[in-house]
């Protein structure tokens, strides 16, 4: 009995010793190429100089970003691999008061945790007035408040 099963236990490492190899080359070159920057992911170049940037301190992590709105569109670079994952974003036309619930007339835009940038569409009277409104899930309070449009 232990001769022949330690004749299959050879044969069968055997094929594996060789088709192992060949599946993870067919894996590797089977998936897709990863966008190098921005301009591939069709978003465009991002600006030198960022329409706005804010930075909040937040439970040893920094909630630092870029942001810029081009054609009713609001585009978000995060500038901190060490950004809270939990985040989402939202438009309120009322302020957002920090380390408070989320207004009730908030509409929501997406989540912007992790490294990659994000595009979001705003609501038609977002570009004109509103805030934008960085909510944490976990915590269940806003983080940051950005009045739109910049500077006012």
């Amino acid at each position: 009995m232990i001769g022949p099963l330690r004749a299959r236990h050879r044969r069968t490492w055997a094929v594996l010793a060789v088709l192992l190899p060949l599946g993870y080359v067919a894996a590797i070159s089977s998936r897709p190429a990863w966008p190098l920057d921005a301009a591939q992911n069709g978003m465009g170049p991002w600006p030198q100089e960022p329409d706005w940037e804010g930075s909040r301190r937040f439970d040893g992590g920094d909630l630092s970003f870029r942001l810029q709105i081009a054609d009713g569109r609001l585009i978000y670079r995060p500038l901190d691999e060490a950004d809270p994952p939990d985040v989402l974003l939202y438009w309120s036309p009322v302020q957002a008061q920090v380390q408070r619930p989320l207004p009730a007339e908030a509409v929501l835009l997406g989540a912007v945790g992790g490294r990659a940038p994000r595009s979001f569409d705003l609501p038609e009277d977002a570009a004109d007035s509103g805030w934008l409104v960085f909510y944490s899930l976990a915590h269940g309070e806003v983080l940051k408040g950005v009045e739109l449009p910049w500077g006012s």
